[in-house]
C-alpha cells in the first residue's frame, strides 16, 4: 500500500512508535491513569479502571475493562487502531497525523513531558526528580537547536547558510554561530571517518526526494540527480577560525538530518546530568538516550503491524537508535523508494551512466 497520505510529521513520528515502546525494567507503579496528549499538550487524564469513551475531534478513545484502545480515527492508515488495546504502565498508542498520543501511567511513574519538536515527538522522562522546570529546560534546548540546524525552516540559520542568505565575508566565507559551527565540526568528523559514506553535504540531493507529500512523491529525473550529486562532497566544505565556513561549490548544501537528533539528545543529556539527574529517558524520534537504567527498548519488525517487535534491547547509560525504510517511502513502477539514500551507490551508478534507481527495493 502506498504511503502517500502520510505527512512529514507522521513519517518521522511513526519511527518513535518503534522506539516509544520503552518500558523501564525498574519497578513501576500499578497502571492507574490514561493520559491523552494532543498537539503536545495534555488534553485529559482519566482513571484506567473506569469505563469511558472520549470523543476528540478526529479520534475516539475507549477505556474499557481496565484497557484502553483507539476505536476510530480519520488518519490515512489507521495504524493507531491496529495497535490494539494497551493496559500496562508505560505502554502507549500514537496517532501521528492527528498529533495524538495515549499513554498509561502508574501511581509512581516518573515525571515526563512530551511535545512536538524537531519535526518529531520529543519525550523526556525523569525518575529521580519532581522538578517540572527541568523538563521545560529540555524542550527549550530543542527549540534553540531547531532554530539553528533545520534544513527546511526558512528562519533557521542552516537554511540561510544553505541558500547563501548570510552576507559573505571578504574572503568568501560565511560566519556562523557557535552552535552551528560545533554541529558542522561534528558532522564533518563523521563524514571523514566514514570516507563519505555518511556525508552532510547531501542537502542538494535530499531536497529532490519527497517521501511525505502525496502531491509530489515521484522519482527525480536522472539529470536532476546527476546535477545534485555533482555538488555533494564533504571535502567541498571547509571550516576555519572565527567560525568561518567556506564552500568550494556555490551549490553545495548541508543536511544534518542524519545526526542532528542524536546530537541534540546528547546536549539534553548533558543538561540533565548538570541538574543532578541520574535516571532518565530522552526520546527524539528513533533516538533514545538513557541515563541510568536498565531500560528495555522494543525494536519494530519492519513492514509488520505497529507494535509487533522483532527484538528487545536492554541497556543502561547508552543510546539506542533505530532507522528503517518501512515508514518513509513511496512506490513507483514496482519499486519502493525510501528516505535512506545510498550515496556511494548513487555516485557509482552515475559515473557509469546507469539508469539509477537509488535506494530501491523490488517487490
Amino acid at each position: 500500500m502506498k504511503k502517500s497520505d502520510i505527512t512529514v510529521i507522521l513519517s518521522i513520528l511513526i519511527l518513535i512508535a518503534v522506539s516509544f515502546l520503552i518500558k523501564s525494567s525498574m519497578n513501576k507503579g500499578e497502571a492507574a491513569y490514561v493520559v491523552i496528549n494532543l498537539a503536545g499538550e495534555e488534553y485529559g487524564r482519566y482513571d484506567l479502571h473506569k469505563d469511558a469513551t472520549i470523543e476528540l475531534d478526529k479520534n475516539t478513545v475507549v477505556i474499557e475493562n481496565n484497557k484502553v484502545y483507539m476505536k476510530d480515527s480519520d488518519c490515512p492508515d489507521h495504524l493507531c487502531e491496529s495497535q490494539g488495546a494497551i493496559s500496562k504502565s508505560g505502554e502507549s498508542i500514537v496517532c501521528l497525523p492527528n498529533k495524538l498520543s495515549v499513554l498509561i501511567e502508574g501511581e509512581s511513574d516518573p515525571i515526563s513531558k512530551t511535545d512536538f519538536k524537531l519535526g518529531t515527538i520529543v519525550s523526556v522522562k525523569i525518575y529521580d526528580s519532581s522538578d517540572e522546570k527541568i523538563l521545560d529546560g529540555c524542550m527549550e534546548i530543542c527549540d534553540k537547536y531547531e532554530a539553528v540546524c533545520s534544513r527546511t525552516s526558512g528562519s533557521s540559520e542552516l537554511y540561510k547558510l544553505n541558500h547563501r542568505l548570510i552576507s559573505a565575508n571578504a574572503d568568501g566565507s560565511y560566519t556562523v554561530s557557535d552552535k552551528l559551527y560545533e554541529m558542522l565540526e561534528e558532522g564533518l568528523t563523521y563524514s571523514k571517518m566514514s570516507d563519505g559514506a555518511f556525508d552532510i553535504s547531501i542537502g542538494s540531493l535530499t531536497t529532490l526526494w519527497n517521501f511525505t507529500d502525496s502531491c509530489d512523491n515521484t522519482v527525480p529525473s536522472s539529470a536532476d540527480i546527476d546535477k545534485a550529486l555533482s555538488t555533494v562532497s564533504y571535502k567541498k566544505i571547509r571550516l576555519d577560525t572565527d567560525n568561518r565556513v567556506f564552500f568550494e561549490d556555490p551549490d553545495t548544501m548541508i543536511d544534518m538530518g542524519g545526526f542532528a537528533k542524536g546530537y541534540i539528545g546528547d546536549r539534553i543529556k548533558d543538561y540533565l546530568l548538570e541538574q543532578g539527574i541520574s535516571k532518565a529517558i530522552i526520546s527524539l524520534g528513533g533516538d533514545n538516550i538513557y541515563i541510568g537504567g536498565p531500560f528495555t527498548t522494543g525494536i519494530q519488525e519492519p513492514f509488520a503491524p505497529q507494535g509487533q517487535l522483532i527484538d528487545k534491547v536492554s541497556s543502561s547509560d547508552k543510546a539506542i537508535v533505530t532507522s528503517g525504510i518501512y515508514e518513509r517511502y513511496f512506490e513507483e513502477n514496482g519499486h519502493i523508494y525510501h528516505h535512506i539514500l545510498d550515496l556511494i551507490f548513487s555516485l557509482w551508478a552515475t559515473s557509469r551512466q546507469k539508469n539509477m534507481l537509488p535506494t530501491t527495493v523490488s517487490k
